[in-house]
């Protein structure tokens, strides 16, 4: 009784999400790094309208979108037969396929048109700030190896 009163007033406050077969509350934090040698900033607004886009397309609820200097943050609630590795995969992607034709220029500079970073970091929970800016130091070494 107790545990079906809690799903109720969780469900009550939009926290649960719903499928065909299934109610869930599972958020991805991830987080990965550019190749490209300047700041993410120029491009902030543009990547997180691409990520938007993504996931309304994919129906997956979005809960933020940061892009830093030289990383992206994404926080995404996605039903649990989506795999978190094919949720990442979709997300960097299709955000360098769609920077990449709107800024051709970056091409040459991220070379053989990859943009992103081929490692990342990926959390069922929430990470500090803190987490995040360790991780990626060490994401944009790793991927400069």
């Amino acid at each position: 009784c107790l545990l079906i009163t809690s799903l109720l007033l969780i469900q009550s406050m939009n926290l649960l999400n719903k499928s065909r077969h299934s109610l869930y509350h599972l958020t991805l934090h991830i987080v990965w790094t550019s190749k490209h040698q300047d700041s993410l900033l120029p491009y902030q607004e543009e990547l997180q309208n691409i990520i938007k886009e993504i996931t309304t397309s994919k129906e997956w609820s979005l809960v933020t979108v940061l892009v830093l200097s030289n990383y992206m943050q994404v926080c995404v609630s996605v039903p649990p037969s989506i795999a978190p590795s094919e949720v990442v995969k979709t997300l960097k992607g299709q955000s360098a396929r769609k920077l990449l034709i709107k800024h051709p220029e970056l091409i040459s500079e991220s070379g053989h048109g990859s943009f992103w970073n081929p490692s990342y970091l990926i959390s069922s929970k929430l990470l500090s700030l803190h987490e995040v800016e360790e991780y990626s130091k060490v994401l944009s070494l790793k991927g400069k190896e």
